[in-house]
């Protein structure tokens, strides 16, 4: 299972999960409900993990950014790059840079 690395005792570990996004407002919410399930899931099971999860809203032409607007605890970055792999990119370039100085792992998913 991808998580065995996590330990009892170990330090903390920060999870990331990056969700490149273009005019996905009529699936978004049932990804984002399924991510975050699996993260409370996990939360659960190793209390000492934090799980971040990034949606880069690529050239969105629809509500797909207001609905994003809605979950609390995702964070969302626009960007108009039109191209999956660099949204993905985005949104991994985000998570690493606001864990620059973070004394935990960061893994990303």
């Amino acid at each position: 299972c991808w998580h065995d690395g996590i330990r009892p005792g170990s330090s903390p570990a920060v999870i990331g999960v990056v969700i490149p996004a273009r005019d996905e407002m009529a699936r978004i919410d049932g990804c984002l409900a399924a991510v975050t399930d699996s993260a409370t899931r996990l939360r659960r099971a190793h209390p000492g993990v934090e799980v971040r999860v990034v949606v880069v809203a690529d050239a969105c032409t629809d509500q797909t950014a207001q609905r994003l607007a809605e979950w609390p605890d995702v964070h969302m970055m626009l960007t108009s790059a039109g191209r999956v792999g660099a949204a993905r990119a985005a949104g991994v370039r985000h998570l690493l840079d606001a864990h620059v100085e973070a004394a935990a792992p960061l893994r990303l998913l």
